[in-house]
């Protein structure tokens, strides 16, 4: 999936979860969604369980922290390392195999 395409799905996603930003969508790609628009641990939850939801993902233990998800580009890291990371997995699995 395409970083480009990540970040659409995610500030739809926090365009739906985050209420001070029904204003102006466009301003999800720019704005710390903590400190501009006051995510709270529920909002952020929720952006997990959606994020989680959306991409097929499981976001790691150790990245379940505000300072992961404070802004669009963030966001969009974190998915897109999960996904080559998941990548990766599969294609080690598969070479497992192929080799059995």
């Amino acid at each position: 999936m395409e970083k480009t395409e990540i970040k659409k799905s995610v500030v739809d996603i926090l365009y739906g979860l985050v209420p001070s930003s029904h204003e102006n969508k466009e301003i999800l790609e720019y704005v710390d969604l903590v400190d501009d628009l006051g995510m709270d641990s529920l909002s952020f939850i929720s952006v997990v369980i959606e994020v989680e939801s959306k991409f097929g993902v499981t976001v790691p233990d150790e990245m379940l922290q505000m300072d992961y998800f404070r802004n669009t580009s963030l966001i969009v890291e974190l998915v897109d390392n999960i996904i080559d990371s998941n990548g990766m997995d599969n294609k080690e699995q598969e070479n497992t195999h192929d080799k059995a």
